[in-house]
């Protein structure tokens, strides 16, 4: 199981995991604004609140933002 974590890390951090690796810091990077954008905005309204909202927003777009990749 461990073996198949670390390779996993090699190929990521090597560039071979994605077969588009474009498309994945794209998809990162929508998620990661919305969040961040989100977490932002409800900072003014109360901090705990935006954490919570901000990390389930990005905890669901992951999944669906993440659907259309393709790996090695």
């Amino acid at each position: 199981m461990i073996d198949i974590l670390l390779n996993t890390f090699r190929l990521f951090f090597a560039g071979r995991f994605f077969r588009d690796n474009k498309a994945f810091a794209l998809q990162w990077a929508i998620g990661f604004v919305l969040s961040g954008v989100l977490i932002g905005a409800l900072t003014f309204v109360h901090p705990w609140l935006a954490v919570l909202v901000g990390g389930l927003l990005g905890g669901v777009l992951t999944p669906w933002l993440y659907k259309d990749l393709k790996y090695h």
